[in-house]
């Protein structure tokens, strides 16, 4: 086991490549929802892979974090890390800046849902384009004044290759 002020200086560290990580993350994920809106597909790719490069460094971190915590022989959950920081991190810094972090954290879920959403909504419009050029609409249900089932229109496709 080290002793506090080490494994302080050891967390402070640590927190901060984490925090710094974190908020690569979260703009590249700007980055990635603008290029979304844009639709520019270059500038896509671009944030696409700054946010893959910043998730690995980000993991690598996390192994550091869960060392230090066995280090400790403290389990490497959010209750573990609650021990570590009553124990090494007296005047509360450290743990304003991993309360911080969680925050930025959920914030990185909460973008990282919000593109997915976007994705999926341009996904959809895609499709929906497609079968309008292919002939191949939904049509709706539709009834005569008898209350039957009026077959779709049957039109053809806009274009043919």
């Amino acid at each position: 086991m080290m002793e506090a002020m080490e494994c302080r200086r050891s967390l402070e560290t640590l927190l901060g490549e984490e925090f710094d990580c974190v908020g690569e993350v979260l703009k590249a994920l700007k980055d990635e929802r603008e290029a979304l809106h844009s639709r520019n597909p270059d500038a896509l790719n671009a944030a696409s892979a700054a946010k893959r490069d910043s998730l690995v460094t980000l993991e690598g971190l996390e192994r550091d974090r869960e060392s230090l915590l066995q280090a400790q022989d403290l389990p490497a959950t959010g209750e573990g890390m609650e021990h570590l920081l009553a124990w090494c991190d007296v005047g509360g810094t450290l743990n304003a800046r991993w309360v911080r972090l969680l925050g930025m954290i959920e914030d990185c879920k909460f973008l990282n849902e919000a593109n997915g959403r976007i994705v999926l909504a341009q996904k959809r419009q895609i499709e929906e384009a497609l079968k309008i050029l292919r002939g191949q609409l939904d049509t709706p249900s539709a009834y005569g004044p008898g209350g039957e089932m009026l077959a779709g229109s049957g039109r053809p496709p806009l274009a043919t290759a």
